[in-house]
């Protein structure tokens, strides 16, 4: 081996033994501080959150006025199945994950709004929006909760 091989290959040895110390290091930490735990951003917010919310209550106050005739009562589940739609791909553009809580609600919404007349006087749309949103961020705030408790559990 030439000389300047030597040097690469000892100089190639100490950076792999840094790199294995500093590692070391960071795993030898016993906890977390609380500054460290990233918390996960809070979902359906902002602007197009309250868009979102005002379809839902076009939706419904439609649905009311839709459901005051018998003829017009039957467009009223078209009506809210379309909005339910938007809401669904909106949900699923937010990155919302789907749990059971969420798909039951959004279900049970759906099928009142296929019941002439009852979908006119039950704000399914807003109240499934709502709820939704709720259910998202007590999730996040349930990931915060467990990942404090892991890091105090460490030390």
């Amino acid at each position: 081996m030439s000389k300047k091989t030597n040097m690469d290959y000892n100089e190639t040895l100490l950076a792999e033994k840094k790199a294995i110390k500093k590692y070391k290091e960071k795993q030898g930490k016993k906890g977390v501080s609380s500054e460290e735990i990233e918390e996960p951003k809070k979902k359906l917010t902002g602007p197009l959150f309250f868009v979102m919310l005002g379809l839902a209550l076009v939706s419904d106050t439609l649905g009311l006025l839709l459901s005051v005739t018998v003829v017009f009562s039957m467009l009223a589940p078209l009506f809210g199945m379309i909005f339910s739609l938007l809401i669904l791909i909106y949900l699923w553009g937010s990155g919302v994950k789907p749990t059971t809580k969420k798909i039951t609600t959004f279900i049970i919404s759906f099928i009142i709004e296929l019941i002439p007349f009852i979908d006119g006087f039950i704000p399914a749309t807003t109240i499934n929006l709502i709820l939704i949103r709720v259910f998202e961020n007590s999730d996040r705030l349930k990931k915060i909760a467990e990942k404090k408790t892991k890091s105090l559990a460490k030390n």
